[in-house]
């Protein structure tokens, strides 16, 4: 996943929550814009801040999937 991608996701007005799928299947969900940090320039990293105040350094190589999610934290169906 490129930075492009996440930042469409992010930045998508109205917003919608997402998440991030690994390689390894670990999910990071960002509820807000506001949960997910994106360095200025061409980082190949992204931090996601959890709903306890964690926050996870991901490396962008070893992202799999972004999707939508429901308010709930659930997939949102296609179409």
């Amino acid at each position: 996943m490129t930075l492009d991608g996440i930042r469409e996701f992010r930045d998508k007005i109205p917003f919608e929550p997402f998440e991030i799928i690994l390689v390894d299947k670990r999910r990071f969900f960002v509820p807000h814009r506001d949960f997910i940090l994106i360095p200025p320039g061409r980082s190949t990293w992204v931090y996601v801040a959890s709903g306890d105040g964690r926050v996870t350094h991901v490396n962008t190589a070893v992202i799999s999937i972004i999707r939508p999610v429901k308010s709930n934290g659930r997939r949102r169906k296609a179409g």
